[in-house]
């Protein structure tokens, strides 16, 4: 599709909307339109995603027993801007309020009628802030491995309280980037940008699952765990640089880390609490595949 640039006045230049897209999206003059610069190319988008509250989904939940919020997460990061939830028991409204604060950010109930209930999504504006909230969720997973690693080297459970804490932040942060991927789509390349907040949601998974076995079991850490832990905390950092700057120096220092818990990693298991083992392998592990998505992002 091609559109012809018009010259208005001494500065303004302009081009048409494709009729379709105006009709389908139901533009009217005088709507404001979301305008994001992506490189040589430009967003265009209606300012309110396309999502009337006709349009709106609608999930039947009977009573706070058949609440599953999963359907809700999913159309929250499909872009939807609002859901309508029928339900005639009023703990369920208590269960949704509960999880707006751990998973939805930006979405409110604004409607209360008999027998259902509206969420929408209120804060227009911080879509534009995709890059930062991406970067703040690899802060809070970084944060999280350095803390499981005072708190064990310490032995200090409020430490690791802290970890499960940071565990719902990262949850909001990465279905919010999500939604925005879906929504507006990414520059250079939107797949590695979401697997990447999928894997970082993952370590963060299983940075709280180690913290909670810990503190069930106090179980004895030895150096070798630490110095493991270490390693992988130097991992995760590495990857980080190399999001922000690729660099081939960086990429061998992940491989030769990598190769060198590859080798540790039986001595790991057979002489350490197996599922306290298998909690920290597994974080190493998606380590390794968040790597691999990086170079895609960066190179």
């Amino acid at each position: 599709m091609k559109r012809k640039v018009v010259k208005h006045g001494i500065n303004t230049l302009t081009v048409s909307l494709p009729a379709k897209w105006v009709k389908n999206n139901n533009i009217r003059q005088g709507n404001e339109l979301f305008l994001k610069e992506a490189g040589k190319e430009i967003i265009i988008r209606p300012l309110d995603f396309n999502i009337s509250e006709d349009d709106s989904p609608i999930i039947e939940i009977n009573n706070k027993n058949e609440y599953i919020r999963r359907p809700i997460i999913a159309n929250y990061v499909k872009g939807a801007n609002s859901i309508k939830i029928k339900s005639n028991d009023r703990s369920v409204l208590n269960l949704i309020q509960n999880d707006l604060f751990i998973y939805f950010l930006g979405f409110e109930i604004i409607e209360q009628k008999e027998g259902s209930f509206t969420l929408k999504y209120i804060s227009k504006g911080i879509e534009e802030e995709l890059d930062t909230m991406f970067r703040r969720l690899i802060l809070i997973t970084q944060s999280m491995l350095k803390d499981i690693h005072m708190g064990l080297l310490n032995k200090d459970d409020n430490i690791l309280k802290e970890v499960i804490i940071n565990e719902n932040h990262a949850n909001r942060i990465t279905l919010f980037c999500k939604r925005m991927l879906n929504v507006s789509g990414y520059k250079p390349n939107i797949f590695p940008m979401y697997s990447m907040c999928g894997l970082l949601e993952q370590i963060t998974d299983e940075s709280k699952y180690l913290s909670e076995y810990f503190i069930e079991k106090q179980i004895k850490i030895d150096n070798n765990f630490l110095d493991y832990l270490s390693k992988v905390i130097e991992q995760f950092e590495l990857f980080y640089k190399m999001i922000r700057k690729y660099s081939s120096e960086d990429l061998i220092k992940i491989k030769a880390i990598e190769k060198n818990l590859t080798n540790k990693k039986h001595d790991l298991i057979n002489k350490n609490d197996p599922i306290l083992a298998h909690y920290l392998t597994a974080i190493q592990n998606k380590i390794h595949h968040i790597t691999e998505e990086a170079l895609v992002y960066s190179i």
